[in-house]
């Protein structure tokens, strides 16, 4: 009796295909010896053969194999499984076959061959049947499959305790590319916006394994599969196999195969686009019994005409076919696209409809065109996010990759490369800061006069020798070094990939680098500076020269919270898997411990970095506020879990439109979610109320009439509220970012503390920020007693407890029109301490107009009077 088939399986990867599901298939259907060897131990798939750890078991399989199977990224010249050689088997008589499960530009980028060299390869190929056959027309096309009569894929014995089950394996949008993207970011926003809306419970599975995925599928009462890119998916085969309804978006080629292979034209998916899916899920679950219906109508059709028994077939058709006559492995000529109506409602169709949904997508996400002309523009692109993807047009050299398994440095190399590509000429002058031979060095070399600035120190993980085939120009020198081989002005574009973050935390080196990145650029020339951060569990973490550069650039304002943009189903980070194939070797650090690192995205003019004042002692406004930035970063994290006190603040106004609405966004942009903000008016007539009308559904409460002045309009909007924190901004101030929160902070960490001051800073007309007091005084009444009119207490930076506010008689004293505050504090330290606290709070905008500048002599003349009117309590007369 002659020996069965013995087929042996080569893959790179557990899901293109799921080979370890076709192997046992194989055996159990037709009799074939099937087995699959893996490169690595994957975990979460189950697994044959290891050849990392029994490579003696893998050669001796493949030394007695009728036929090698290769999948996806692998070819007769791979050497993944060195010492095997595929085409030296080849060439002793092993039939071999090779299998495609995406598509070509994704598989040849894997590669690193051309998409047309991987077309023209003569080796015997096969292709799976849902969309990337059409892209490979001489493969034989097969079909996906489950095996529906195993028990983990049969309907579930009890109720579903959950609405919709959703899982993928990669983490972009729906545009990326039209192949193994199952819209994750479209579809969660979907589901969550059907949860918010309608209470519909989803479970939204990544990375799970397979017995795991399953058991939560079939407690699903729905199963979404691909709504966007016109195919079908194992996850969907598995949900009609459990007798779920599967909502999935098939094209035209992609039904016209499902009916070929099934012998039947129906189709068993409801099948409906991203845009149509929330009425359809909310029908099935309004509708339970017409649910299982079409549940049951599923199963019916996948064992009737789906089933792993008739799938096997093709399979084994196949390799006969190999065997008897390989060139008879190619194209069935039933599927074939011969003819132009054909391939124009198959492919060209469906290719048009994609390229306008996804530039439909593009306009809606709100990404600007490149290039930009002030980095201020560039904030939708700021931080790394999946529908990036979608704009991304990669050379081969940076072809697509799985986004969820490749390093965030895959995601900065697409962004420069895009920036880069869409701004420049070819031959303009790029220089890279670091990177040593990265992928991203190699085509921007082939493309630009490209010069790479590295000392190859080992910076970041980085090369600490001379690489012998460096692509351009490479200066051994270090960023602040001021380079005598780098000329000012020389280059078109400064670009650093994950470099900047590795500097040390020393303002002085801060200050040394920035000077060397503003003379790098020409006039017209822009900088790209992608640094690494990372959403730690217990809070933000960044180094502390990103936000020293944006102070410089005047856009501190930009660096808050990360939690907006961890709660953005679009947001995009290096996952669990990719974190623990690429850095984990290096950090050590489980996954959990370390956090989930993004993608910070610094774009600026040469302009735009203007060289530093001269220094004055003590006085550093923008490393200052970096460190404000860097303290302050975490605040929204920890305070969440905490309940925040209520604050009522009050913007008094009088014709002050030029700054008014500065003076409300900087409050408003605050999101601290226990303010209570009242505007009042004093009857301005330079379009101050229509400002304030705008905002009007943000504040608590609004009013322009006139009034009885300045500081009664304080005391009035004090009045409205019972919060337990107050304080008031005038109208041409500015609060610094996540001022409340430093605010809250303060005084939930010192109970005792019923008033606090911050440093005093001051802005400029156009509101950048000008001073930072070098010192911190420990205010007393003394200080000015002692005639020392130089630390006065800033009113924009001190908040204060309601108890102590209405202590002090809840009100100012009407004989200081202009000091008011001034005598306000005194009556506060008769009372209480001032906590002065080393946080960034509020500013005084210094624009030649404001009232204490004007009035100078007025206002001391006040602060005069009231100071004597106080003294007696603070200095008691000796008794005789």
């Amino acid at each position: 009796m002659s020996r069965p088939l013995c087929v042996v399986h080569f893959s790179t990867t557990p899901l293109a295909g799921m080979p370890l599901r076709l192997t046992a298939a194989l055996a159990r259907h037709a009799g074939i010896e099937a087995r699959l060897v893996d490169t690595t131990r994957f975990g979460l798939f189950g697994q044959d053969v290891v050849f990392d750890e029994t490579p003696e078991a893998a050669v001796a399989l493949a030394e007695r194999a009728d036929i090698i199977h290769l999948h996806n990224y692998l070819g007769l010249g791979s050497t993944a499984f060195a010492p095997l050689d595929f085409a030296a088997l080849a060439r002793r008589g092993t039939a071999v076959v090779r299998q495609f499960h995406s598509t070509p530009a994704l598989v040849a980028g894997t590669m690193g061959i051309p998409v047309a060299e991987l077309l023209a390869d003569p080796l015997p190929a096969l292709v799976i049947a849902q969309y990337p056959e059409r892209l490979y027309p001489r493969a034989w096309v097969v079909p996906n499959f489950v095996p529906e009569d195993e028990p983990g894929y049969q309907p579930a014995d009890g109720p579903p305790d959950v609405d919709v089950f959703f899982s993928h394996t990669k983490t972009v949008g729906a545009f990326e590319d039209r192949w193994n993207t199952k819209a994750a970011p479209e579809t969660a926003a979907l589901l969550g916006q059907l949860g918010r809306d309608h209470g519909i419970a989803s479970d939204i599975v990544s990375g799970l394994p397979l017995a795991k995925a399953l058991a939560r599928k079939r407690r699903a009462r729905i199963v979404l599969d691909d709504l966007a890119s016109g195919s079908y998916h194992l996850t969907g085969l598995e949900g009609l196999a459990m007798a779920k309804p599967v909502l999935a978006f098939l094209d035209g080629r992609c039904l016209e195969l499902l009916a070929a292979f099934a012998g039947t034209p129906r189709c068993p998916f409801v099948n409906v686009r991203l845009e149509e899916a929330g009425p359809a899920i909310r029908a099935l679950l309004a509708d339970p019994e017409a649910a299982t219906a079409v549940g049951l109508a599923g199963r019916d059709w996948l064992t009737s005409h789906f089933s792993a028994r008739t799938r096997v077939a093709y399979y084994v058709e196949a390799y006969e076919r190999l065997l008897r006559d390989p060139v008879s492995l190619c194209r069935q000529p039933a599927l074939a696209l011969d003819g132009p109506a054909s391939r124009f409602f198959a492919s060209a169709l469906p290719e048009a409809v994609h390229t306008a949904r996804r530039e439909r997508h593009l306009a809606a996400t709100g990404h600007p065109p490149l290039p930009l002309a002030t980095g201020r523009d560039f904030l939708p692109w700021r931080i790394s996010q999946k529908s990036h993807f979608a704009a991304f047009t990669p050379p081969p050299e940076l072809a697509f990759r799985d986004a969820g398994l490749a390093d965030l440095k895959y995601y900065q190399h697409l962004l420069a490369w895009q920036v880069l590509s869409a701004a420049l000429p070819a031959g303009a002058r790029v220089l890279e800061i670091g990177g040593g031979v990265s992928p991203l060095g190699r085509v921007l070399a082939g493309r630009f006069a490209y010069t790479n600035l590295d000392p190859l120190a080992g910076a970041g993980n980085g090369p600490t020798g001379l690489p012998a085939d460096h692509p351009g120009r490479l200066v051994r020198a270090a960023l602040g070094d001021l380079s005598g081989d780098l000329p000012d002005a020389a280059f078109d574009a400064v670009v650093s990939v994950s470099a900047l973050e590795h500097v040390p935390e020393d303002p002085d080196v801060w200050r040394a680098l920035a000077a060397d990145l503003a003379r790098l650029a020409r006039p017209g020339g822009f900088h790209l500076h992608l640094f690494d951060v990372v959403d730690k569990p217990d809070g933000p973490w960044t180094s502390s020269f990103l936000p020293y550069l944006l102070a410089r650039l005047g856009r501190q304002g930009e660096l808050t919270s990360f939690a907006a943009a961890t709660a953005d189903p679009d947001w995009h980070h290096l996952s669990r898997a990719a974190y623990e194939r690429n850095w984990l070797p290096v950090t050590g650090v489980p996954f959990a411990n370390f956090g989930r690192a993004f993608s910070w995205n610094l774009f600026f003019t040469a302009e735009e970095l203007a060289p530093e004042a001269e220094a004055v002692p003590g006085h550093a406004p923008a490393v200052l506020l970096a460190r404000d930035a860097v303290s302050a970063l975490g605040l929204p994290e920890i305070l969440k879990r905490t309940p925040l006190p209520a604050i009522r603040l009050v913007t008094p106004s009088l014709n002050q439109a030029p700054f008014l609405a500065a003076a409300l966004d900087s409050v408003l942009s605050q999101n601290y979610p226990a303010l209570s903000y009242v505007v009042l008016d004093g009857g301005s007539t330079d379009g101050s109320a229509g400002i304030i009308r705008r905002l009007g559904p943000h504040l608590a409460s609004w009013r322009s009439r006139p009034d009885a002045g300045h500081y009664p309009a304080v005391a009035e909007g004090l009045a409205g509220s019972d919060a337990p924190l107050c304080g008031w901004l005038n109208a041409d101030d500015l609060l610094h970012p996540q001022a409340l929160l430093k605010v809250a902070d303060a005084f939930l960490s010192d109970p005792s503390a019923r008033w606090i001051t911050g440093r005093p800073t001051a802005f400029d007309a156009a509101g950048q920020v000008t001073w930072v007091r070098p010192d911190l005084p420990a205010w007393t009444p003394a200080i000015f007693y002692n005639g020392d009119f130089r630390a006065f207490i800033q009113q924009e930076s001190t908040f204060f407890a309601r108890t102590l506010w209405q202590a002090a008689g809840a009100g100012f004293a009407p004989q200081f029109p202009l000091a008011g505050d001034f005598d306000l504090w005194l009556r506060f330290f008769q009372r209480e301490r001032l906590v002065t606290i080393d946080r960034l709070i509020g500013g005084y905008r210094r624009h030649g107009s404001n009232r204490a500048v004007v009035l100078y002599d007025q206002y001391m003349a006040e602060v005069q009077r009231s100071l004597d009117r106080h003294r007696s309590h603070f200095f008691p007369a000796k008794e005789q």
